[in-house]
């Protein structure tokens, strides 16, 4: 519109200037064009300033927006930046795991193999206690002594309820928690035993069974809850060794050297439940055991490597416990042997626990028994303790 009107102002002031024929035409021409740009000019400013002023309304509604798009872009920076350290967290924690792991092989298998390790750990006491005692001061003077094995006192306390003793194996001779329970120990004394030579004899046992501080379990220790197959054993036991059912007879052979077997009486079975010490503790709302007591014909073997794998051994405050039916490693003689060093080794580093006492330092005493003699089975036993420095 502005141009349309331009148009005609030129139109009309050239009419005029034509019609007057004056000698001004030229810089009134001039003097009008000028004009016309300034008004142009001036256009051009307005609109400029209208846009401006319309761009200024706009600012508050975007300098209102903008701190919270700027908090929202820097939440989910953020958001990413922590998913980012969670998942390098677990990256690093998984890696953690598999170190942790791969040292327990480690440990396992080199202490087994005496690969680099002490041939001897199994008998070696690098534990420390100034006052070790197996209790025979406190035993009957009918049965002097009455406890095998041996316990650290340095550092026990004996309060009312800051003395827990888990007692497994019992069969009719529960001295060594009956001993602990009375004074000047007054411990609780849980003890545990599925056999049904122990079942009957706890039925006729008066005392123990009034001693508030005493209290026996039917059932038995294992690698996990449930029930395992115990066989009958010397000296009225059960055990979870399993005799062979024949050997071969070198006294009865034919001319072709084809030999004769010679056949053994098939043990009894019994089916028996069993749990795990992080069960059994859980179940009696133990969190520390002062001192674990072991003397399970066999069962220990299984029992351990669960309380080492779980680390409930952390919260033992002491082992003292018998080793059945070991061999020793023929490479180094009968104070070395692979399964003892290895328990030894991993005692040591996954639970803190190191031996402190051993009953026989030259590798353990072999069974007296003729039957295994028979069998041409050489078992060995040991008695061993376990503390924390």
């Amino acid at each position: 519109r502005f141009f349309r009107n331009h148009s005609k102002i030129e139109m009309g002031i050239e009419a005029m200037t034509a019609s007057t024929h004056t000698p001004r035409k030229l810089p009134m021409k001039i003097s009008l064009g000028a004009i016309s740009i300034l008004v142009i000019l001036l256009y051009i400013f307005t609109i400029q300033v209208m846009i401006r002023s319309s761009s200024v309304d706009v600012a508050p509604a975007k300098s209102q927006l903008s701190p919270i798009s700027a908090l929202s872009s820097q939440t989910a920076n953020t958001n990413k930046l922590q998913e980012r350290l969670q998942h390098l967290e677990n990256k690093l924690s998984d890696y953690d795991g598999v170190k942790d792991r791969v040292d327990f092989l480690e440990t396992q298998l080199n202490s087994y193999l005496s690969f680099g390790r002490d041939p001897f750990l199994g008998v070696r006491t690098p534990g420390k206690c100034k006052k070790i005692t197996k209790l025979i001061e406190y035993c009957p003077k009918d049965n002097p002594y009455c406890v095998d094995q041996a316990i650290c006192l340095d550092g026990l306390s004996f309060n009312e309820n800051e003395c827990v003793v888990y007692d497994f194996g019992i069969r009719k001779e529960p001295e060594f928690g009956e001993i602990l329970s009375k004074a000047p120990f007054n411990c609780k004394v849980f003890a545990f035993d599925p056999s049904p030579i122990t079942k009957k004899w706890f039925e006729n046992n008066k005392e123990l069974r009034e001693n508030a501080n005493y209290k026996l379990f039917d059932y038995g220790a294992g690698g996990d809850d449930g029930t395992i197959t115990l066989r009958e054993y010397n000296w009225d036991q059960i055990t979870i060794y399993q005799y062979p059912s024949a050997i071969i007879d070198p006294t009865r052979c034919d001319e072709d050297g084809a030999c004769k077997f010679k056949k053994f009486d098939v043990q009894k079975e019994h089916q028996l439940p069993v749990r795990s010490l992080p069960s059994i503790m859980e179940e009696l709302g133990h969190d520390k055991v002062t001192i674990l007591k072991l003397d399970i014909e066999g069962s220990e073997y299984q029992f351990l490597e669960t309380m080492i794998n779980s680390g409930v051994c952390r919260r033992v405050g002491q082992i003292t416990m018998e080793w059945h039916h070991f061999d020793f490693d023929k490479r180094y003689g009968t104070s070395s042997n692979p399964h003892l060093n290895m328990f030894n080794a991993l005692l040591d580093e996954r639970c803190g626990l190191k031996q402190f006492w051993i009953h026989d330092s030259s590798g353990g005493w072999p069974t007296n028994f003729k039957i295994y003699s028979d069998m041409k089975i050489d078992l060995r036993y040991n008695l061993v303790a376990f503390n924390r420095d």
